[in-house]
């Protein structure tokens, strides 16, 4: 590429400043679709001077099993995060369930596409009344596959 305009900041990844120790930096890009993805880093000097790295690409493919994820952050107060994993398009349920059975919240339910996905709860209903705190599941249908996980609400 001949312009680094064709990127977009996905994140920011905070220096140590000078130092003559080496250094590993991380950052992690979630809930992206499949695909492929071509990465630069930006190394941004504490004068303001700046650099570009190589371009670096890599492809996301489809999992290779279903998987429901703990969620978190559990216990929570007002909303938590839930992932899972498809390996192949299809109808799907997320569903919240109180302890004696009955639905809560219904986050999925319809067509997804292959690949990885994050629902939050939000234990506000549409009047804005947070629901009792105790315990919860959350059950996910897909393609045969099922998974129950228990999360707890404590405001």
């Amino acid at each position: 590429r001949t312009t680094h305009s064709q990127f977009q900041a996905v994140g920011f990844v905070a220096g140590a400043g000078t130092t003559a120790r080496l250094r590993n930096y991380s950052y992690i890009d979630r809930n992206l679709p499949i695909g492929s993805y071509v990465y630069q880093l930006k190394q941004i000097d504490t004068d303001g001077s700046f650099a570009y790295s190589t371009e670096i690409q890599t492809t996301l493919g489809a999992p290779r099993e279903f998987a429901l994820q703990p969620n978190y952050p559990n216990p929570f107060a007002l909303q938590t995060m839930i992932r899972f994993q498809l390996p192949q398009p299809g109808a799907t349920q997320l569903i919240v369930y109180d302890l004696l059975g009955r639905e809560i919240k219904r986050l999925v339910d319809g067509h997804l596409e292959a690949g990885y996905h994050t629902y939050a709860w939000d234990a506000r209903d549409n009047r804005g009344e947070t629901a009792p705190n105790g315990v919860y599941f959350y059950k996910l249908t897909a393609h045969g596959f099922a998974a129950t996980r228990k999360v707890i609400l404590m405001r």
